[in-house]
């Protein structure tokens, strides 16, 4: 049995991209930006979300987030390593 994705129907917003970094990059170093923007949004869209609505992207958002943080960090500009 398939289980529900329980963001179905919601627009793609900041704490749902930061939810979303967590679950698929957690322990990873040197993804580049477009990639976890790319995966958040194809897992989101996947699993019944809709885009966002927002002229910045919830994952930019949710990246600087999960920075200040201290979850994540940019060493290299456009590379992101997640705790």
């Amino acid at each position: 049995m398939k289980q529900s994705y329980k963001h179905a129907g919601k627009r793609l917003v900041m704490s749902i991209a930061r939810e979303l970094i967590l679950k698929f990059f957690s322990g990873y170093s040197g993804v580049p930006r477009s990639e976890i923007i790319e995966k958040i949004k194809t897992e989101h869209l996947n699993g019944g979300g809709t885009l966002h609505t927002k002229e910045v992207h919830p994952v930019a958002d949710a990246l600087q987030s999960l920075k200040n943080k201290g979850l994540a960090d940019n060493p290299i500009i456009g590379f992101w390593d997640i705790d």
